[in-house]
């Protein structure tokens, strides 16, 4: 009666249910992205900000702007922050907790990537604002924009070991790149002691407009010069000419044009002494900015373009320069160029204490060892160091819908056709090959290569072509019900037009829109299929032996080195009648297979015409209607072919077309928002 009583185990609860099921089996959202809030932004800005979104007054106190620091890997960027925005100062960080913008943050939603919020870029001193705040009070800068534009201006403050420091703005499409370049360079201008030349280099020369609109939008009224006019003067850069250089990375293809460019910085004429051109060159401190820089990414295949690049930078050591490229950081192999934000020690320069990587391709292997995670934690500690940004707007709003396109029996019947044609290619191939043994061979290699290659570009092309119908009669509901609607494409099937119309179709009229599918087709058929056995190869021939060598290895190599010449000169195998049959079978073929047309053009066709489409892409020409059939017309001709783009895309903002399409080709620096509350 005194024993304990035992209390026989419970069984244990079973585990909650994973996230995914509590909620229905839905899934719960991961933060991937954090609003955004530009903490770098000193208290008494903040405060002038809200106070103007509010329209009450604040008074903002001056104070002395920064001097050049050196730096060194000892250095502490917040503490020399803090050092420069003066004693007792409302804006340190330590005396007060910093306050938040209740006013917008950017016109849009905008979000940072989670990991990226959870650090903060360093504050920067009141006095880098003071040619710009007024702007931001209006609106001309949001202050997301003010925000990466006063850390690119307070980071040029900064030097290490002779080179002045750069900054890299990673904004996605739609923050304003564009917008923020301007801001830097019209501060450049506004600052006593700064050079009045600015050189801004991007990839098309379309996008000299948009530089002129964005420098004109926060009311800097300096002169923007075309590079493609401007290197073709009679006298090349004049040294009273300033402003802003602007051209493309394609004309930078020689030493002559980066010496032209490099002058006009320094202020190099004719009649300046050879023995001050090292001192004018040190001394430029004007702004160099390389919009979507990615496009400099080939430096490790030692492409001409990205070497210039280099080049242009290490000669310009005090210029004030600046990256932009919404995939700055997404591969480390394409931030080769990138040398002002000092990861690693650059040529030329004497970097003892402040870089940990003797080289790039050390701090390469260094990153790509440690995996993804290497880039994170680099873009973490650029942001820290002041030396990057990366926003971009929010999906919030946005609505996406899969549509599942169902075949017709049409649609069906072609596409067993097609797989049909292709099957007996395949095994026509097959007996070619084991008739002339090369099956195994490099050269069977290469044909079979060049056969899975057109076979999925034709079913790619063939499955987009299918989308098109349905595409079309949405895009005309859309528009009927007072919408606009923008395609985008990634290709538009104009290889394969060139193709036709090398031979003269552009003088040719056709009953039907042509076919880019078909093209794929006969093409493969008539530049790879065999028709003859492949020549024999030569054996490989031995090092030729050296005077000194045994006399029977001379004599065999000279032996080998004669049947190499006579297989060398063997006339080529005769054309096989055998194969001539089956390729000109298979080429017969395509013609009763009613392949759909190139869908671009099928798309325009369907939604009434080039009139109500405007057309954004690389091609110079299209298949047009005329008058019951099709012939090929130019998009534009002589000088107007470069700007079509532009007017295409004017016509659209305007509203006189009410379609729009526009490929990967001519979709950088081209921006088709509409606007709040339109």
């Amino acid at each position: 009666n005194n024993a304990a009583k035992v209390t026989p185990p419970q069984p244990k609860a079973p585990p909650p249910p994973p996230p995914e099921d509590r909620t229905g089996g839905v899934g719960e959202t991961i933060d991937t992205f954090a609003s955004y809030n530009p903490t770098a932004l000193p208290n008494d800005i903040v405060e002038a900000l809200n106070a103007a979104h509010t329209g009450s007054a604040f008074t903002l106190q001056k104070t002395a702007h920064p001097e050049i620091i050196e730096l060194s890997d000892d250095d502490d960027d917040d503490e020399s922050d803090n050092e420069n925005k003066g004693v007792g100062s409302k804006n340190d960080s330590t005396s007060q907790p910093h306050l938040e913008l209740t006013c917008p943050s950017h016109t849009s939603l905008a979000c940072e990537s989670a990991l990226l919020s959870s650090v903060r870029a360093p504050q920067v001193p009141i006095a880098a604002a003071e040619c710009l705040l007024e702007l931001a009070k209006k609106g001309a800068l949001s202050p997301l924009q003010l925000e990466s534009v006063l850390l690119a201006i307070q980071r040029h403050n900064r030097k290490f070991d002779g080179m002045r420091a750069g900054f890299f703005i990673g904004d996605g499409a739609g923050v304003g790149k564009g917008r923020q370049i301007a801001a830097i360079l019209r501060d450049s201008f506004c600052r006593k002691g700064h050079s009045r030349r600015h050189v801004w280099l991007s990839v098309s020369q379309e996008l000299v407009q948009d530089a002129r609109r964005d420098l004109t939008d926060i009311g800097c009224y300096a002169q923007v010069h075309d590079g493609t006019q401007f290197l073709n003067k009679k006298h090349g850069l004049g040294i009273s000419d300033k402003g802003v250089f602007f051209c493309t990375y394609q004309l930078l293809v020689s030493q002559h044009r980066i010496d032209e460019i490099v002058n006009w910085c320094a202020g190099i004429n004719t009649i300046t002494k050879k023995s001050d051109y090292q001192r004018l060159e040190h001394e430029f401190n004007g702004c160099i900015v390389f919009d979507e820089a990615h496009k400099a990414k080939n430096l490790k295949q030692d492409t001409r373009t990205a070497q210039l690049v280099v080049r242009l930078q290490r000669r310009l050591p005090n210029a004030r320069v600046v990256y932009c490229s919404a995939t700055g950081v997404s591969d480390v192999g394409h931030m080769v160029y990138a040398e002002r934000l000092g990861l690693w020690k650059t040529k030329g320069t004497s970097q003892a204490n402040f870089s940990l990587f003797e080289s790039f391709n050390s701090f390469q292997k260094a990153l790509e060892k440690r995996g993804l995670g290497s880039l994170e934690m680099l873009a973490l500690e650029m942001k820290q160091q002041g030396s990057f940004m990366a926003r971009t707007l929010s999906w919030d709003g946005a609505e996406f819908e899969t549509f599942r396109i169902s075949l017709n029996e049409k649609q069906q019947t072609v596409y067993d056709l097609c797989v049909k044609w292709w099957i007996d290619v395949k095994r026509a191939l097959e007996e070619i090959c084991d008739s002339v043994h090369m099956r195994a061979n490099p050269p069977g290699r290469t044909l079979w290569g060049t056969f899975w290659s057109a076979h999925q570009r034709f079913f790619k092309e063939l499955a987009i072509c299918c989308k098109i119908p349905v595409l079309a009669d949405d895009a005309k509901k859309m528009v009927a019900e007072g919408n606009c609607v923008i395609f985008g494409l990634q290709t538009t099937g104009d290889a394969s037009m060139q193709n036709i119309l090398a031979n003269g179709g552009h003088l040719q009229e056709f009953s039907t829109l042509i076919s880019s599918s078909q093209n794929i087709m006969s093409n493969f058929l008539q530049s790879h299929f065999p028709v003859a056995p492949l020549p024999m190869e030569a054996p490989p021939l031995p090092e030729e032996p050296g005077v000194n060598a045994p006399q029977y290895q001379r004599e065999l190599y000279l032996l080998m080195k004669a049947q190499a010449d006579t297989i060398a000169n063997m006339p080529p195998p005769g054309i096989v009648p055998e194969f001539v049959a089956k390729r000109d079978a298979l080429l017969a073929r395509i013609d009763s297979i009613p392949l759909p047309p190139n869908p671009l053009d099928d798309l325009i066709d369907r939604v009434g015409g080039v009139d109500q489409v405007s057309e954004m892409t690389g091609r110079p020409g299209r298949i047009v209607r005329k008058s019951g059939s099709f012939a090929y017309a130019k998009r534009a001709t002589g000088d107007a072919n470069d700007r079509i783009n532009l007017v295409e895309k004017r016509l659209f903002m305007d509203g006189k077309k009410p379609y729009a399409i526009i490929s990967d080709a001519a979709s950088t620096g081209i921006s088709l928002h509409a606007a709040r509350g339109s």
